[in-house]
């Protein structure tokens, strides 16, 4: 008992060597990154120029963009306009062809059933 006892120990001692050895050598970097002229804490500016320079150039070309979209629109909805008033005066003028036609080529006395729906009928029947 008293030999695992002692081995449990050297066990622990090692365990225990290994997390300062670690430790010491955390600390070593950390040393070594606080004193090295070429670590820089912050931002770089001239990363942060470049993302600003990217930046805008990427706004420059989404409004050009924009406004050949919105040119194009424009067009699209003058053309539009134009068939759509070009539509609306051929209606027109087929529905007053159609109107004339009615007026001039239907009427009401040229019915089949004319004779039927004449209100004067008694007023024009012969006595035999």
């Amino acid at each position: 008992a008293a030999m695992s006892a002692h081995t449990l120990g050297d066990a622990r001692a090692t365990h225990e060597q290994a997390v300062l050895a670690r430790r010491r050598e955390i600390e070593e970097a950390r040393r070594f990154r606080l004193h090295d002229k070429s670590y820089k804490v912050g931002i770089d500016p001239s990363a942060l120029s470049s993302q600003i320079a990217d930046k805008q150039a990427f706004k420059l070309d989404e409004a050009a963009s924009d406004a050949a979209f919105d040119e194009m629109r424009l067009n699209v909805d003058k053309h539009l306009m134009y068939v759509d008033q070009q539509r609306n005066a051929y209606l027109r003028q087929r529905d007053t062809a159609v109107d004339d036609f009615r007026r001039s080529q239907q009427k009401k006395e040229d019915r089949r059933e004319a004779d039927l729906n004449d209100p004067n009928e008694l007023k024009k029947d012969r006595p035999l």
